[in-house]
């Protein structure tokens, strides 16, 4: 749940692996951001809308860290695909940092209302490729 000044925005995030991870082939992630639910407390504000500015991959394993594209579109739901490649077979633990702006949406444009910072955590067991 995020506070605005306008009112409440839930959001919601899910991340997957859409390829099955493995060394020296690329891994694929697929993030989703949605705005469940919203309550407006403005008369002139007639909803909120997201906009993701950054996303980071790093594995806690070797460092490596892998940056996705950016969103420019302010929309109800986001959804980004992320490529890693991973080096070594071991215990991998992925930190993926979002960082995105909420809006407020008005009869005739937008204003932006709050950026924030969230990381998540994936452990990733690897097996080596044959």
């Amino acid at each position: 749940m995020e506070n605005m000044s306008y009112g409440r925005a839930y959001v919601a995030f899910s991340i997957a692996n859409q390829s099955y991870p493995r060394t020296g082939l690329q891994t694929y992630y697929n993030l989703t951001i949605s705005n469940l639910n919203q309550s407006v407390t403005g008369s002139f504000v007639k909803g909120f809308g997201l906009r993701v500015t950054a996303i980071t991959m790093q594995d806690n394993y070797d460092g490596s860290t892998s940056a996705w594209g950016i969103g420019d579109s302010l929309t109800d739901a986001v959804q980004v695909t992320g490529v890693f490649n991973f080096q070594t077979s071991a215990l991998h633990k992925l930190r993926i940092t979002v960082t995105y702006q909420l809006y407020d949406l008005l009869s005739l444009g937008s204003i932006p209302d709050k950026t924030r910072n969230d990381s998540f955590n994936i452990t990733q067991t690897l097996a080596s490729s044959c």
